[in-house]
């Protein structure tokens, strides 16, 4: 008895790996299909991309060597150790309200001086490098994506430290009354902030934070009081250079390179458990492609389409990781470019003043593109107040509602007020 059990186990158990075999190679079967569907979808996807000519790896971003006299990052990388210097000189003057908004006390303004003069090397050197025509920084195109960011990071804060001293030198000219030089820097300003744009995955977020010190920088300039026309006329030529999603659409195609890298080097560590990463890659590439094709549409289409609400639960979940991502980078562009209209506004408002004429009550009679003065977030025209201390112009924003000119929490988006005239700079 004892016998025919343990052979009836035996035959149970032999049945039993058979039957977990089979289940196993099932699985292994049923994976390898789904492998090749849909590593064969993610493949038309990626050949799509190379057939438009873009980037799908670290190496394709790699620039073409260029001259150093013409390669901005060179001046900046001279710069750099004294850009650190003024930086901590000058760190109690940066981590105020008061440097924001151009409210700075004498002490203050004499430590920007003596930061200043204590190198003396560094402006002119800045104002080599926003002369240059190319921007290519030293970067290991070979590394994995994590190595990518980490060496991206390290120098964008340097470049955020840039705009700090050269914001600083804005408010030191506009307290000497040199209201031309102030704003020839917040022109360096705006240039070194396109030249940024070129900056590989991270660069654009940074960039923006540069327009949009430049914007305050230059507004400052503007409400101090009276310029020469051509200075107006330059600020206005340099805001014409910015409007525009081109940086934008660079962004998100770097953006989607960083992604493939990223996804490539996980598949590479998880064997034959590749499918639902597969699929999750596949659903990332379409939510870029989402995002170029909405990069010339108004915000206000964006949100029409609910591009956050309509992906919930039907995309992988690294993918809806990236998501919000993708929607806060595309509202920091449009208020970017809201703010940038509203300084051109204000800067030919100014100019109307410096000629003696007044300014027209609708931002569409001031002889400006009609692009120029569109809002961004919902294509109609910019809004223009005039209020006690002067005018404010401003776009609707993202909340899509009028709520008059207030810029707290970013209700509105804009620029003002304007303060009276006080002659010839």
């Amino acid at each position: 008895m004892k016998q025919l059990n343990l052979k009836t186990f035996r035959m149970y158990r032999r049945r039993g790996l058979i039957g977990l075999c089979f289940i196993v190679a099932v699985v292994l079967i049923t994976n390898a299909i789904f492998i090749f569907v849909r590593g064969g979808r993610l493949e038309e996807k990626l050949a799509a991309i190379r057939t438009a000519g873009d980037p799908v790896s670290f190496s394709q971003l790699a620039p073409t060597a260029i001259p150093p006299e013409r390669n901005a990052a060179v001046f900046l990388g001279r710069a750099q150790v004294g850009i650190e210097n003024i930086s901590k000189e000058l760190f109690n003057v940066y981590n105020q309200p008061g440097f924001i908004d151009g409210s700075l006390s004498a002490s203050d303004l004499k430590a920007i001086e003596s930061a200043l003069q204590g190198s003396p090397k560094i402006i002119p050197l800045l104002k080599q490098s926003a002369d240059c025509t190319e921007y290519a920084p030293r970067i290991d195109y070979t590394v994995d994506a994590q190595g990518f960011i980490a060496d991206s990071m390290s120098r964008l804060n340097s470049l955020r430290a840039v705009n700090r001293v050269l914001t600083a030198r804005v408010h030191l000219l506009i307290s000497q009354r040199n209201g031309k030089e102030a704003l020839q820097t917040c022109l360096a300003m705006f240039r070194l902030a396109r030249l940024i744009d070129r900056e590989p995955i991270t660069g654009y977020l940074v960039s923006l934070a540069c327009r949009s010190m430049a914007i305050q920088s230059s507004c400052a300039v503007l409400r101090a009081g009276r310029l020469q026309k051509l200075t107006y006329d330059a600020l206005d030529a340099e805001l014409a250079r910015h409007d525009n999603t081109d940086a934008y659409v660079r962004t998100l195609k770097t953006e989607r390179v960083l992604g493939i890298e990223s996804f490539t080097s996980i598949r590479a560590n998880t064997g034959y458990l590749q499918i639902g990463f597969l699929r999750d890659e596949c659903d990332y590439l379409d939510l870029i492609s989402e995002q170029l094709e909405f990069a010339s549409r108004p915000y206000s289409a964006v949100v029409a389409a609910d591009l956050n609400g309509r992906h919930q639960g039907r995309i992988g979940p690294l993918s809806q990781t990236v998501l919000p991502a993708l929607l806060q980078c595309r509202k920091a562009c449009d208020r970017t470019r809201a703010k940038l209209r509203c300084l051109r506004v204000l800067n030919a408002i100014h100019s109307r003043l410096a000629e003696g004429d007044g300014p027209e009550q609708k931002v569409t009679d001031l002889g400006l593109p009609r692009d120029a003065t569109t809002d961004p977030f919902s294509e109609a025209p910019l809004k223009l107040k005039k209020t006690a201390a002067g005018w404010i112009v401003y776009s609707i924003g993202e909340n899509l509602k009028d709520d008059g000119g207030d810029f707290n929490e970013l209700h509105d988006i804009g620029v003002g007020p304007i303060t009276p005239n006080k002659g010839d700079r």
